[in-house]
């Protein structure tokens, strides 16, 4: 039976009973001479003649030699529409639909050989074509090689199976249309199925992925702790109910993804598990959106509360640092009474320095305010500010002749702590930043245009950062550590760049990295301190709006020094009505000096809009400690004259003063 395909092994006993009918019916197996024998041929007769003719498959016995058709059952007669006299007439050949003489006659010696199971095609008598299974073996009979053939007609079973090829098309087409990803395994947790879109988030191709376990090709890591989170397929394989998580997908090739995936089990048609389907999508940009707007509500409480720090505590910085630079213009500046009241000048302006970095956090960046600058003092201020209480120093190199640039002071200082910040956490152990100033000429090579700039440079002695991310360092979310946020080098990238400047990396793992900033410089060399002679005596009739009484008092008692005569007024209806009154009597302010905001009140904004209809004409100097209101960045649009930032002294006030009275488009803040 070598040779034999497995599909005709079942069909062999009949095809062996039916070899004896066929023997009896000419008369070859049975003698006279014994009895027993006789009847149990007989009874192997009955009972092969009842299988014979009650088999539901169709059996005909053909004669290799020509093909013709020598016997054929009740259910052969029914396949092809023939009567017996009619099939027993014909040819093998008849019944083939398609497929050429030769072909037949191939499988008629295979099956006279070894024996053969195939798939064909025949035809009935009507004409009607229609799909069988063929299992056919040889014999010799009366010297005759014949082949006995069982017949199948498949016609149901060909028509469910395309039935399911279409459901499986379906299937396939629909999972290629869905946009999250899908894995499906079997009992022992391999991958079965997956998606295109499993295949893209994963890194995996399905040719490979299949057959292995499913955590191999979509292993995910805990978003907090970044451990490895429970393997969800195995849980619904366990529990048999659904289970959902939220966890980080890493890549075949790295990269990681936020995902949310859910795992249902695949139950049979006896409701036993056999498998479980597995769906994923990614939710990156979504969770990004979430904290952004989480973010966006935390920075606006904080710009709420900082902006209400901001106006307070620079209202008593104005009373405390004009108070002072007043003692200070009347005290001889070669006593050591001049030094105390120095020393505690700069300390007021520092703390006013603290209030508007704070204000710089809050509202994170924005048009910058510039005006020209040394970045010598603000790079020290701000480097050992963000260094308070690490275990980093700082080395500094920077040429007595540096430069000037015009910057926005506060975003400035914003980008000099994210660097010093990054080269902390580059260094957990502790040790040197170096922090380097030059004046450099720029050609055009460069990505900057050609002329003067100063180039700031920080290096650490970090674990540095590897060159596949240099590209994409500066890229908002961006981040190689797992509490980053991925926004202050993007944030540093774009005021650098809003200042017209550039930001370069360079890094080699293990050694260090630096970050240089180039900043457009102008021929200026030096600042010009303002002096005490700087203080110009004036005249005129100054009215100062103000919430604040300890403001109000120092400010007329500067302008009481500088020369002015002064009026006060708590808000700015109160303003209003002096400024009227005023009018009225032919003895009209010369300028007006308001606070732009007044808890419970009128403030600076609205009160001037009054007084311009009282007198279009009307010199009004804006003041405030919320440097980052639009109204200070230009307050030119809004009707003002000029504006000063709280805190100040008494020669900015001077100098905002002689401004506006001589119609010169100047304005000092600090």
């Amino acid at each position: 039976m070598n040779g034999i395909h497995p599909s005709i092994i079942a069909g062999i006993f009949t095809i062996l009973v039916l070899i004896t009918i066929y023997l009896v019916t000419l008369r070859k197996t049975i003698t006279a001479s014994n009895i027993t024998k006789r009847e149990k041929a007989e009874l192997t007769v009955i009972t092969c003649q009842f299988l014979f003719e009650h088999a539901r498959e169709s059996i005909l016995f053909i004669r290799q030699q020509d093909g013709r058709i020598l016997e054929a059952n009740p259910s052969a007669l029914k396949t092809y529409g023939y009567s017996k006299e009619e099939l027993i007439t014909r040819t093998i050949y008849e019944l083939q639909s398609g497929g050429d003489r030769t072909e037949v006659n191939r499988k008629m010696d295979t099956a006279a050989r070894n024996g053969i199971a195939f798939e064909t095609m025949h035809r009935s008598k009507q004409g009607k074509t229609f799909p069988v299974e063929v299992s056919s073996i040889g014999a010799m009979i009366g010297g005759e090689s014949v082949l006995l053939s069982i017949i199948r007609d498949i016609t149901v079973r060909k028509q469910t199976e395309e039935a399911q090829a279409a459901e499986k098309e379906s299937l396939a087409v629909t999972l290629r249309s869905i946009g999250d990803g899908v894995i499906t395994t079997d009992i022992a947790g391999t991958i079965v199925v997956m998606n295109k879109v499993a295949e893209q988030l994963t890194g995996w191709s399905q040719e490979i992925a299949i057959g292995k376990p499913v955590v191999k090709v979509c292993g995910t890591l805990d978003e907090k702790t970044r451990q490895n989170t429970y393997n969800l397929v195995e849980k619904v394989l366990r529990t048999g109910v659904d289970l959902n998580q939220t966890a980080i997908l890493r890549a075949k090739d790295g990269t990681e993804k936020i995902i949310q995936q859910s795992a249902a089990p695949i139950f049979d048609s006896n409701n036993q598990v056999v498998g479980v389907v597995l769906v994923f999508r990614d939710i990156t940009q979504e969770q990004r959106a979430k904290a952004e707007i989480l973010k966006a509500n935390k920075i606006e409480a904080l710009s709420l509360l900082a902006g209400g720090i901001a106006h307070d505590f620079n209202n008593i910085l104005t009373a405390i640092l004009g108070n002072l630079s007043l003692l200070k213009v009347q005290t001889a500046d070669n006593t050591e009474a001049y030094q105390i009241i120095h020393e505690s000048e700069q300390a007021a302006l520092r703390a006013g320095v603290l209030t508007q970095q704070l204000l710089t956090f809050a509202r994170g960046g924005g048009a910058p305010v510039k005006k020209t600058a040394s970045v010598a003092e603000l790079i020290k201020e701000t480097t050992d500010f963000a260094l308070r209480g690490s275990n980093i120093s700082c080395y500094y190199s920077m040429p007595s002749d540096l430069w000037m640039v015009t910057v926005d002071k506060g975003q400035i200082s914003q980008v000099m702590q994210n660097l010093v910040i990054n080269a902390v956490q580059a260094m957990p152990l502790g040790g040197v930043i170096e922090v380097t100033c030059a004046n450099i000429l720029l050609s055009e090579r460069y990505p900057l245009g050609e002329g003067k700039y100063v180039a700031i440079s920080l290096r650490d002695r970090g674990e540095g950062i590897a060159k596949e991310y240099f590209q994409r360092i500066f890229d908002p979310y961006f981040t190689t550590k797992p509490t980053g946020s991925g926004l202050g080098l993007a944030t540093s990238y774009t005021i650098i760049k809003n200042h017209g400047g550039h930001i370069q990396v360079e890094s080699e793992p293990g050694i260090g990295t630096t970050f240089t900033v180039y900043l457009p410089a102008i021929s200026e060399r030096t600042v010009t301190p303002i002096k005490k002679e700087d203080i110009l005596p004036s005249q005129g009739k100054v009215l100062v709006m103000d919430d604040e009484e300890p403001v109000r008092s120092v400010l007329g008692r500067m302008l009481n020094f500088i020369g002015f005569k002064t009026v006060l007024a708590k808000d700015g209806a109160e303003a209003i009505a002096l400024y009227q009154r005023a009018a009225e009597s032919g003895q009209s302010f010369d300028v007006v000096i308001m606070d732009l905001t007044v808890p419970g009140g009128m403030g600076g904004r609205e009160a001037l809009q009054k007084l311009l209809h009282i007198n279009p004409d009307v010199k009004a100097v804006v003041s405030s400690g919320y440097s980052s209101d639009p109204i200070m960045d230009d307050y030119k649009k809004y009707g003002f004259a000029g504006a000063v930032t709280k805190p100040y002294k008494i020669q900015e006030l001077s100098e905002i003063l002689q401004a506006v009275l001589t119609k010169v488009n100047n304005n000092v803040k600090e």
